[in-house]
């Protein structure tokens, strides 16, 4: 699969012309803008799963609109495509089609990887196999859940992310802050508005839940409380 076979599939391109025809390209959805004219704003995504790929088409077509991420933020799968996002680097560039690549390039199953029994429970999930046969694999995959806490280690997605951020130059949370925090040159306040850019600064964090505590939990802000080098710590 190839970017431009999402970018240039007849309904997203249907999509961004007739946004473009209603002048939402023209409307004001910040204060804040560059020499183009594109306007930067603090992007928050939700979590939901796949969701996580849906998430991808709405920020290419924000981005279509003229809309840059000054700041990114998320939760479960809103995090994934936010740190995405964030890793590769230029706030005032589009940034999304570099994602539908990442995509495109990544067999999504690769991510089911769990030991027979729950590769084939997930198999059984996926072709709705008659319940006799749910049921015997759900047996199957039980020690999975009272041993290892669930049917995949994520070990796949942890070397497939860690990839692309090295691929990005980004192999510390360091790094992050010094690629992502960069605020671009050029930035404006729009005409009649009674403030200056001082002080801005991109921002990026993920919400997550601390199960030990309940309590919520910020990254990478809250770093700190979890390790003792936590600006070396891949984010």
């Amino acid at each position: 699969m190839k970017t431009t076979d999402f970018t240039e599939h007849p309904e997203v391109y249907r999509i961004v012309r007739d946004l473009k025809n209603e002048g939402i390209n023209n409307k004001q959805f910040s204060d804040v803008l560059d020499e183009n004219n594109n306007q930067y704003v603090e992007v928050v995504q939700e979590g939901g799963g796949v969701l996580g790929v849906a998430l991808i088409g709405y920020t290419y077509v924000l981005e279509q609109m003229g809309l840059r991420f000054f700041s990114l933020a998320g939760t479960s799968a809103g995090s994934i495509n936010a740190l995405l996002l964030a890793s590769f680097g230029d706030i005032s560039q589009p940034k999304s089609d570099k994602l539908i690549q990442v995509l495109a390039n990544k067999d999504l199953y690769d991510f089911v990887d769990g030991d027979n029994d729950a590769r084939e429970f997930i198999e059984a999930l996926v072709e709705q196999a008659k319940i006799l046969k749910l049921a015997w694999k759900g047996m199957q995959v039980i020690d999975n859940i009272t041993n290892d806490l669930g049917l995949n280690p994520g070990d796949d997605f942890l070397k497939w992310l860690s990839g692309i951020l090295e691929q990005n130059g980004i192999k510390t949370t360091a790094d992050l802050y010094n690629s992502f925090g960069k605020v671009p040159a050029g930035l404006k306040i729009r005409t009649g508005v009674n403030k200056t850019t001082d002080g801005l600064q991109p921002r990026f964090a993920v919400i997550t839940a601390d199960l030990s505590t309940e309590t919520k939990v910020e990254f990478p802000r809250m770093r700190e409380l979890y390790w003792e080098n936590a600006d070396e710590v891949n984010p």
